[in-house]
């Protein structure tokens, strides 16, 4: 009967698209924030001070581009891939 209990407490879950492994813990040490795994830039633009400190590690240059590419028309539009949004919607915002 403990061995079921323990296999309930601890499940992973394996995402077949991504190849990513996501432990679930009952230990409230192993459930808080990792440091190493990857934030995006809007992540990292947006965390309170103390957490800025310990994981942002970007130079000055690195951080203006972030901005750039999320604030600037131009570049928002034509130059970032690698975001959620949909072609027609940059399009369409860059038009208006």
């Amino acid at each position: 009967m403990s061995n079921k209990l323990t296999s309930f407490k601890k499940l992973s879950v394996i995402n077949q698209e991504n190849k990513i492994k996501i432990n679930i813990n009952s230990n409230s040490k192993e459930n808080e924030a990792n440091p190493e795994e990857k934030l995006d830039n809007f992540e990292l633009n947006n965390l309170e001070y103390d957490k800025a400190i310990q994981l942002d590690k970007r130079s000055f240059l690195k951080m203006y581009w972030s901005i750039l590419q999320r604030e600037h028309l131009i570049i928002f539009t034509f130059f970032v891939r690698n975001d959620y949004n949909l072609v027609y919607v940059k399009l369409s915002r860059f038009i208006y």
